[in-house]
């Protein structure tokens, strides 16, 4: 039975079905059946499935400089071969003034060529295309089979330098791919949003929106060319067996029975209730999808501005299956009741069909793709991120209790189920495997309003209470009051079911601060720099998501090359005067008017930061300091390292005399330790100018101590002798002046890395590394909490 049998039995609905084919670009229609090209070795299916992608490129743009030349994103989409399946791509949008627009080859969307000039500024590509799936499903199993379904999105990168090295816009260099997975939800579909970061540091931002659009009887087989004499002759095994309407409806095992009036026949009663299963199965999961699409539609047009608001139908599309049950019910003769079901299903598709083509031109507005970015966005805020109020002068006592209750937390949190995200590219972030786990830890003054729970309960204990509650939860706020109560309550247990609660860090406080003259005036400079051996490219990552989350204010990056490579191994009072000079320079170079002077540093370059501030030419900015962001800095040296292996990497490194930083951060450069350049940086002022400092460290950073990274006492410095005062000594003498200043906010935080296996992280650098080079810590690390310390 063809598409001209499917007009006889619902007039009423073809022209907003030839509406939909306008919408689409084409002039076809949207439930005719696509000759299949794929198919697998299991029992006829009964349902045919139409899913349909809308893939969006908006936007590519390079975090580190790019060649300039031309370039052209290529993008594929598939499913399992397992599900028998056929795809058809199609433009449904390219963008105008492109001398090469979008195009279709082989079910590959290929977007417009564009131009990269400057790597700073993003290329605007807006191009989509439509991937429309064809599969055979299980009536039994469709509910199941749709949201257990995994497509996986291949995107490959081509460039040309010259226009003139083009052959029809074919002769491209593969430079780049990346694979993202998407699955799929019945329940609406899928509606998300990302940016996706390939191997040369480009990046490009696409919106991708899928749904189950058609539900029918599958009226056609797929060949099944997967055993070996079908692929050696593959002529031979082109017929097919194609279902009646009957059998699939009824079942393959119908049988009629000629009816008491010798003219017309009937179907037994087991036959009918198949077809009655059969319908509504095949309606409930059209409801499903029409239902949270609706809804998800209704609630983005509301929440868009009055001119993109959009009023939509309200179909009441329970009623109408009721109405066609009671009419399907009515029918007995068995040729007009297959007809009958078989045209219910292709009016409640068609209403599907209708809603989704109305929504694919709205989803065009910029208003609609500035909804879904930032919907991405909110649902990465809070996830594995806890944070704990501490009384202020708590930072300057030792507590092992506290780096205890952070590894149990993440070894819990690593053995609890987490719910599988719509999109993701586990490629991406070749450092760690799954986002990270973060623990902040404030210290506010009394005055300040720590806000517990109730008094004396603990991160832990708070876990404990909401046990088997699932993430999306209100935000929990603990205050940190007995270390001696942080360890699991005895006797407790985790069960499988156990799901931890968001914890999210109150807002920062909001203090009567005395403005400073011109504040917002004029520019915020941001000033990075590297680590030992390091480059300006080092911090690239960081400041690609402060220029994308501070869009408010007028910012200045610098990123340092006074010191690269080998000069980092100098005396870091050598270096910090690079460093200054570096900085004067590009003030007066570009003119800048500064109100805000914030520095973020890596390893040794928070060290070499440090020793400007306390330089007299730099006196004059000191009241124009805003942030000290640290990653890794061996503010307390390298003193007490718990990695043998790197110990004696030091120690080689160390009996180089030309490599004078490094003995430095050893204590070797004196044989008095309070003589010694880190313990004299000690005394010197600089940080209690800052409003926010800010001191990022890990447990599995082997090359950098916790403890020196977040500035804070250790177990080794607690023995009573010569050095473990010395390091006492120091952290007073760091901590105590930004502590006394109630206007500088103190922050200390924690990650913990879920790494893969290899040479780097057993030896702990990896750890090192992965804060400033993991996509996954970077984007929770900003989005959840380090954006504020720039705005």
């Amino acid at each position: 039975m063809g598409w001209i049998a499917y007009e006889e039995c619902c007039v009423g609905w073809l022209p907003r079905i030839r509406l939909f084919s306008i919408f689409h670009g084409r002039n076809r229609n949207p439930l005719e059946t696509v000759q299949p090209i794929i198919s697998s070795k299991t029992t006829m299916k009964k349902v045919q499935a139409t899913l349909e992608f809308s893939l969006h490129f908006n936007q590519f743009q390079g975090l580190l400089p790019l060649k300039t030349g031309y370039y052209r994103i290529w993008a594929s989409f598939s499913i399992p071969r397992s599900i028998p399946h056929s795809m058809e791509a199609r433009i449904y949008r390219t963008s105008d003034g492109s001398e090469q627009p979008a195009s279709i080859s082989e079910n590959v969307l290929r977007s417009c060529v564009f131009k990269i000039v400057d790597f700073e500024q993003g290329v605007r590509i807006d191009d989509v295309g439509i991937f429309s799936i064809i599969a055979l499903l299980d009536e039994s199993k469709i509910e199941e089979t749709l949201n257990a379904l995994e497509g996986k999105l291949i995107f490959n990168i081509y460039f040309r330098q010259r226009y003139l090295e083009f052959k029809n816009f074919e002769d491209m260099d593969l430079i780049c791919s990346q694979e993202a997975t998407v699955r799929f939800n019945l329940h609406g579909g899928i509606h998300t949003h990302m940016n996706v970061v390939f191997d040369n540091f480009s990046q490009l931002s696409f919106t991708i929106h899928g749904l189950l659009v058609v539900l029918q009887p599958a009226l056609r087989s797929f060949p099944d060319k997967s055993s070996l004499f079908k692929k050696i002759l593959p002529n031979w095994w082109t017929k097919t067996n194609v279902p009646t309407l009957e059998s699939v409806i009824f079942g393959k095992a119908i049988k009629k029975k000629l009816a008491v009036d010798g003219k017309s026949s009937v179907i037994e009663g087991k036959y009918l209730q198949h077809a009655y299963r059969f319908l509504s199965a095949l309606r409930s999961c059209l409801l499903l999808s029409y239902d949270g699409f609706y809804s998800y539609f209704s609630s983005v047009s509301e929440t868009l501005p009055s001119p993109c608001k959009l009023e939509l139908e309200n179909l009441n599309m329970k009623a109408r299956l009721s109405d066609l049950h009671d009419k399907v019910t009515e029918i007995e003769d068995p040729g007009d009741l297959a007809e009958a079901i078989n045209a219910s299903l292709l009016e409640l598709s068609g209403e599907l069909l209708n809603l989704w083509g109305t929504f694919l031109q709205f989803s065009l507005k910029r208003e609609m793709e500035a909804f879904i970015e930032e919907k991405a966005r909110e649902e990465k805020i809070g996830k594995l991120f806890f944070s704990t109020q501490h009384p202020r002068q708590g930072a300057l006592t030792y507590d092992e209790k506290i780096t205890q209750s952070h590894k149990w937390i993440y070894k819990e949190v690593k053995n609890s189920p987490r719910d599988s995200c719509s999109l993701e590219c586990p490629g991406m972030d070749c450092v760690v495997r799954s986002p990270p786990v973060i623990f902040e830890d404030r210290y506010l003054d009394p005055n300040e309003g720590l806000q517990p729970i109730c008094d004396g309960d603990t991160l832990i204990q708070v876990l404990f209470q909401n046990k088997g509650e699932v993430i999306n939860r209100e935000p929990i706020w603990v205050r940190y009051i007995h270390p001696a109560n942080v360890s699991p309550p005895a006797g407790k247990q985790i069960q499988e079911d156990f799901r931890f609660p968001q914890v999210a860090r109150p807002p920062v406080q909001k203090k009567d601060l005395e403005k400073r003259s011109s504040e917002d005036d004029g520019t915020h400079l941001i000033v990075c720099a590297h680590g030992l051996g390091g480059s300006h490219f080092d911090l690239m990552l960081v400041r690609h998501y402060i220029e994308a989350g501070v869009t408010d204010r007028d910012v200045d990056f610098l990123m340092s090359k006074s010191n690269m490579g080998p000069f980092s191994f100098w005396n870091i009072d050598y270096l910090a005067k690079n460093l200054l000079n570096e900085i004067l320079n590009h003030i007066e170079i570009k003119k800048l008017t500064v109100s805000r002077i914030s520095f973020i540093g890596f390893s040794l370059g928070n060290i070499i930061i440090r020793a400007v501030l306390c330089r007299p030419e730099f006196e004059a900015y000191l009241g124009k300091l805003h942030t000290f962001l640290s990653f890794g800095g061996p503010h307390m040296g390298v003193l007490y390292n718990s990695s043998t292996l790197l110990k004696i990497g030091l120690r080689c490194i160390q009996l180089q005399k030309s490599n004078v930083s490094v003995l430095q951060l050893g204590f070797r450069d004196h044989k008095d330790p309070r003589k010694t350049f880190l313990y004299q940086l000690s005394q010197k002022a600089g940080l209690e100018y800052f409003r926010n400092v800010v001191l990022v460290g890990s447990l599995q950073d082997k090359m950098v101590p916790y403890h020196s990274a977040r500035m804070e006492m250790c177990k080794g410095a607690l023995k009573s002798n010569t050095l473990g005062t010395v390091y006492s000594e120091m952290v007073r003498n760091v901590l105590e002046p930004v502590l006394k200043n109630k206007n500088c906010n103190f922050v200390r935080y924690d990650i913990a890395l879920d790494q893969p296996n290899t040479f780097k992280s057993f030896i702990g650098t990896a750890g090192h590394t992965a804060m400033i080079t993991s996509w996954q810590f970077l984007e929770q690390f900003f989005l959840n909490a380090a954006l504020d310390y720039f705005e």
